[in-house]
């Protein structure tokens, strides 16, 4: 079955995220130019007890829209930045969070999660 895909992801495989700058340097010859979050392979346990001593650090108070209450969900914060071709890239001021469902950890969309706006005021 082929991977199914959101967005405009061409690979959307979390294991893939962890090695993109690698990436970038073997086939382009080039260091990324946008940093991104630090990715971990779970498959080595020092990087999978990291990551569960650190987890609950991903989470954000939402209102449920149901119930008009405030309840902890996990969120995914998503940036949008646009790379003029001369190595500069611009960050608007918001981006989009996707949002589990109560008290799951999934955040993808075509698992339960939701999309919300988001801003960042200064």
């Amino acid at each position: 079955m082929p991977a199914k895909t959101t967005g405009t992801a061409a690979c959307y495989d979390y294991l893939v995220f962890f090695c993109v700058p690698d990436m970038i340097k073997a086939y382009l010859g080039e260091e990324a130019i946008l940093k991104q979050a630090r990715s971990y392979d779970l498959w080595r346990a020092a990087n999978c007890q990291h990551v569960r001593q650190t987890l609950d650090s991903s989470h954000h108070l939402v209102i449920d829209e149901t119930h008009g209450e405030f309840e902890e969900r996990h969120v995914d914060p998503r940036v949008f930045a646009v790379q003029n071709g001369r190595g500069e890239a611009t960050f608007f001021p918001g981006g989009l969070t996707r949002v589990s469902e109560t008290r799951s950890r999934v955040t993808d969309n075509s698992s339960g999660g939701s999309c919300k706006p988001t801003w960042v005021v200064r």
